[in-house]
């Protein structure tokens, strides 16, 4: 578990995560200061990853439909 933020960020992106390095730092300060429990560390971060995806596929289909 003595991962550099670098290697979590390659690691995430590996494995498909797309949500932004900056909004995952504040993500994770945010359910670190907000004393979130396990289950709503999880809830959050889907949320998060789904926007980001939202996102990301709401700009290819912007893209190609121009």
């Amino acid at each position: 578990m003595s991962d550099t933020p670098e290697d979590l960020d390659e690691r995430l992106r590996r494995i498909g995560f797309r949500a932004r390095k900056d909004a995952l730092s504040a993500f994770l300060a945010h359910a670190h200061k907000s004393r979130l429990g396990p289950t709503e560390t999880v809830e959050s971060l889907v949320d998060l990853e789904e926007r980001a995806r939202d996102a990301v596929n709401l700009a290819r289909r912007t893209r190609f439909a121009a």
